[in-house]
């Protein structure tokens, strides 16, 4: 963030979830909500939130071994029809 020209960047241990929940302010309040889809062959998991992020993660298996390999998926989706920006903080 800081190579992009971003002046004030903080490590959120916990990530906007943490944030909200220490009570630090955002530019608007947040709904999360978060749906856990398992089969006999994958987790899926479907986290959305009010500003139009969805974001989802699968697991290739539901039980792994060590030494086992395990392929992970994510990958997001702007549910809404305008452009999500990201802008530092002024």
């Amino acid at each position: 963030m800081l190579g992009i020209g971003f002046n004030d960047v903080q490590n959120i241990a916990g990530g906007i979830t943490a944030w909200i929940q220490a009570g630090y302010p955002i530019s608007m309040p947040a709904t999360i909500t978060s749906t856990t889809v398992a089969t006999t062959t994958a987790t899926t998991v479907i986290t959305s939130s009010s500003y139009g992020l969805q974001l989802t993660l699968s697991v290739n298996t539901t039980t792994f071994s060590p030494g086992e390999s395990l392929q992970i998926n994510v990958s997001e989706y702007n549910t809404i029809s305008t452009t999500n920006n990201c802008s530092g903080r002024e």
